[in-house]
């Protein structure tokens, strides 16, 4: 799990953004799906290096789905659901600093 484009992305967040990535997915606007937070909530200690060598899927699986045989794909897609959260959250900070475009899209609605 160290390698994944999850992790790759995270590594980049600042102490602010990642604790504000924190808070976005925590929310309940952004994110409905309990499990991705459950993941969140296992890899967030291994913030910023995610050297640690039990942070492997398989573990992760096993914290996550305990009694449950470990299933690839299961585990993938969480993982690929937080990692799409992780690029809304870059999509929301270009947003949220681009003033003029917010005028426009409260004029426009």
């Amino acid at each position: 799990m160290q390698n994944t484009k999850l992790i790759q992305l995270i590594k980049t967040f600042s102490v602010s953004e990642f604790r504000e990535f924190k808070d976005f997915v925590r929310s309940p606007v952004f994110n409905k799906n309990k499990k991705i937070l459950t993941l969140f909530d296992l890899i967030k200690d291994h913030y910023p290096k995610f050297d640690n060598e039990s942070l492997t899927d398989d573990n992760v699986f096993k914290k996550m789905f305990p009694g449950e045989t470990y299933d690839y794909f299961k585990i993938k897609n969480i993982i690929s659901d937080l990692f799409s959260l992780g690029k809304e959250y870059l999509a929301f900070l270009q947003y949220r600093d681009l003033s003029n475009i917010k005028e426009k899209f409260y004029l426009n609605n």
